[in-house]
């Protein structure tokens, strides 16, 4: 069985992807081309704005997508 997300129904907080140096996120894989079965995880590729360790923080951006999308990701 193949399932594929919606993804213009899912809200993201941008401000706060933002605040922690986000510029651009990238959605790959099985759930874009429609081949993700139950068990598939969410590819994401995150572009930060700049990678100053005082703005970037990527476990913080891991917990949003992980909390927000309620899938196992892979970042």
């Amino acid at each position: 069985m193949t399932m594929k997300i919606d993804f213009d129904r899912i809200k993201l907080d941008q401000e706060k992807l933002r605040s922690c140096g986000v510029g651009a996120l990238i959605v790959f894989g099985s759930h874009v081309e429609g081949t993700a079965h139950p068990g598939s995880d969410i590819d994401v590729g995150v572009v930060f704005e700049d990678m100053n360790p005082l703005k970037a923080d990527p476990v913080e951006v891991y917990g949003i997508l992980h909390e927000e999308l309620k899938f196992g990701l892979d970042v």
